[in-house]
């Protein structure tokens, strides 16, 4: 079976209330719509998390990274770095 595409010219405000959109609703915009391949939907698992939970994910993944110890320099550890790189020059 040959996909097939939509292609329309629509004013924004038609698509305001389905769609959260950056412009006014007095402005024409060109929409593609295509249909979703159930198969190719189901392979990528990472396209269908929440943003929360991707950061939930990455969080994770760092955190063998992290050295309890350190924690309470990083504080302060922009401000040294500037000093060191370029001396005390707000003083």
């Amino acid at each position: 079976m040959v996909k097939q595409q939509i292609k329309k010219i629509m004013n924004v405000s038609d698509l305001l209330p389905v769609i959260n959109l950056p412009w006014e609703g007095t402005e024409q915009v060109e929409v593609y719509v295509f249909p979703l391949n159930k198969k190719d939907n189901n392979t990528n698992e990472e396209e269908n998390i929440s943003d929360i939970e991707r950061i939930e994910r990455i969080q994770g993944a760092l955190s063998k990274y992290a050295n309890p110890d350190l924690i309470p320099l990083e504080k302060d550890a922009w401000a040294k770095h500037c000093e060191e790189k370029y001396g005390n020059v707000g003083h």
